[in-house]
């Protein structure tokens, strides 16, 4: 039986949603919602693709700006996001301000991120509780299921809990 998870408030995802100025004010931090929506579509996309398109999309390269709508998405910090997919922040900052596309490595990581959560919505039927599960810690995997996408080892262990939750096996 798959142990029940327990949220984490784990300072690797916590996603900043203020910044703090001198005078002790705070500025809430906007959300780009145009990155959200692109990551989305290029998620639901890629998804949807057979093996051969999505080998080719590997290959070509996802556009960088998919990076700022993944951690929007999830909710979490750029740096937290970008170390999952594996580019350093400077990296990722000078691909997303040149407009660039990301390395197959980097890509395939992003879309190892978005195979996870597609299986994670279905195995839960909602695209909140999907990310609610993969960003709380998971007392089978020993972790928050998200931070284990950087590997493959790791997302070949998520997919063995997601299919447990789905198919009632054990862990």
């Amino acid at each position: 039986m798959v142990a029940k998870a327990q949220k984490l408030t784990s300072p690797k995802l916590a996603m900043p949603n203020a910044t703090v100025r001198k005078a002790g004010s705070v500025r809430v931090k906007r959300t780009s919602v145009p990155a959200m929506i692109a990551y989305q579509n290029w998620n639901e996309a890629f998804v949807k693709a057979n093996p051969g398109e999505r080998i080719a999309i590997i290959r070509g390269g996802a556009k960088a700006e998919m990076l700022a709508g993944g951690s929007e998405f999830f909710n979490i910090s750029a740096n937290n996001f970008q170390r999952i997919i594996g580019i350093p922040p400077a990296t990722a900052s000078r691909k997303i301000r040149t407009k660039s596309l990301l390395g197959p490595a980097e890509s395939e990581r992003l879309a190892r991120v978005a195979l996870i959560e597609a299986e994670a919505e279905e195995v839960f039927g909602s695209q909140e509780v999907a990310k609610d599960w993969l960003l709380t810690k998971n007392n089978a995997l020993g972790d928050v299921p998200l931070e284990l996408l950087d590997t493959e080892i790791g997302a070949m262990e998520v997919k063995k809990v997601l299919s447990a939750i789905a198919y009632g096996g054990a862990v």
